[in-house]
């Protein structure tokens, strides 16, 4: 029973002390928990504070930014008028400027026309001159005066109708034909006129122009071929119009190749006595169209400083042919067979702005074969001819060309 006692006592002893450690431990838990349960808190109320804290840092953060943001906003709208302004300022500082400009300018080429006087214009149109070279060629205009000379002559065979003493006393029987030839040289004044046109830098256009004055009486004198004695003698004049159309095609301004139409009437008459108002006459006009081919040179432009050499030589065939006669009126030879030949050369020298001064002489070669056609006449067949003949006509004299710059 003690045994027991002492085993129930030592194990409620030992439960007691389990009891105290447990309950110490207990308590010990306790306080832990406790205490971890504070620190928890405490922990939570730090974060819940922190938490808070943040917040309202980022808040019065964002609403410093925010202010911040909604200044500058509100600067660059008070800014944005003055660059408005500013460019408005621009705007019219440059009409300003333009305007200054126009009004200078303005008032410059006033001031330019009010001191345009003689000198000026001189001084202008020298260095107009100056800039040119002698490759700008231009067209001009030209008129001459001078003297023309004609040399006609006419070959034919001759049948004689009934006996005939010559001037010369040399007598021909009837029946006998004779190679004659006649001849005329006279003298005309004359007037030419014309001018070349510029196209572009590649073509040109010439017209030229010549007249017979006045027609001077000469003698026409018919030779015997064998012998060159005189046969007749008569009166007779001769006169000529022409004109002459060319288009140039410039190798260069210098050096051009030309074609065109040539036009001529010659008109020639006969009479025994000049002075005689009832003498038979006889008249000739002979009408020749004729297209030309040639050569064409010129060393500068007209009216440029210095010397100007001109010089043209062309040559062509005949395609129109007009003859008529009063002889036989009912006729018309239009033979044309033959050719022509014209060469000219002109020395100019400027004297003025503008006017050039100079000399001319012209030579022209026209040879026509002729033709012979029947016509009856009191019931005879009678043979009617157009002599084969040669035209020779020079011309010399004074020339004024022209071309005003604008």
């Amino acid at each position: 029973m003690k045994l027991t006692k002492g085993l129930i006592v030592g194990s409620l002893m030992c439960s007691l002390a389990l009891a105290a450690t447990d309950t110490t431990t207990t308590n010990d838990n306790i306080v832990e928990e406790m205490s971890n349960g504070n620190k928890n808190i405490e922990q939570q109320v730090v974060k819940e504070d922190s938490s808070d804290t943040i917040k309202e840092n980022n808040q019065e953060e964002k609403q410093i930014v925010n202010k911040e943001n909604s200044d500058i906003k509100n600067k660059e709208q008070e800014e944005k008028p003055d660059v408005k302004e500013n460019s408005d300022i621009v705007k019219e500082n440059k009409q300003e400027k333009k305007q200054i400009i126009v009004a200078e300018n303005n008032k410059q080429k006033i001031i330019k026309k009010e001191d345009k006087k003689p000198n000026n214009l001189k001084k202008e149109v020298e260095e107009k001159l100056s800039r040119r070279t002698v490759d700008s060629f231009d067209g001009y205009s030209y008129f001459a005066v001078g003297v023309e000379n004609f040399r006609y002559s006419e070959k034919f065979l001759y049948t004689f109708h009934s006996a005939y003493t010559s001037v010369d006393n040399k007598t021909y029987i009837k029946g006998e034909q004779v190679a004659v030839k006649s001849k005329i040289d006279t003298y005309n004044p004359v007037y030419m006129s014309g001018n070349l046109i510029k196209i572009n830098d590649n073509f040109d256009f010439s017209m030229d122009f010549a007249s017979t004055l006045k027609p001077n009486v000469t003698t026409e004198q018919w030779l015997d071929r064998g012998d060159d004695s005189v046969i007749v003698e008569n009166k007779a004049t001769i006169m000529s119009n022409s004109m002459k159309f060319l288009f140039h095609y410039k190798l260069s301004n210098k050096h051009r190749l030309t074609t065109g139409l040539s036009y001529s009437l010659n008109i020639f008459k006969r009479f025994n006595d000049a002075d005689a108002t009832t003498t038979e006459l006889v008249e000739e006009t002979s009408a020749s169209a004729i297209w030309n081919f040639g050569y064409w040179f010129e060393n500068k432009s007209a009216s440029v400083d210095g010397f100007r050499i001109k010089y043209e030589l062309t040559g062509g065939l005949p395609i129109y042919q007009n003859v008529k006669n009063t002889a036989a009126p009912d006729l018309t030879f239009t033979n044309k067979k033959g050719f022509n030949f014209d060469t000219s050369l002109y020395l100019g020298y400027k004297v003025y702005k503008g006017v050039e001064v100079g000399l001319f002489g012209s030579y022209s070669y026209m040879y026509r074969d002729g033709e012979t056609k029947e016509v009856k006449k009191d019931g005879k067949v009678q043979e009617v001819i157009w002599p084969t003949n040669i035209t020779q006509t020079a011309r010399y004299g004074l020339q004024v060309t022209w071309k005003f710059e604008e």
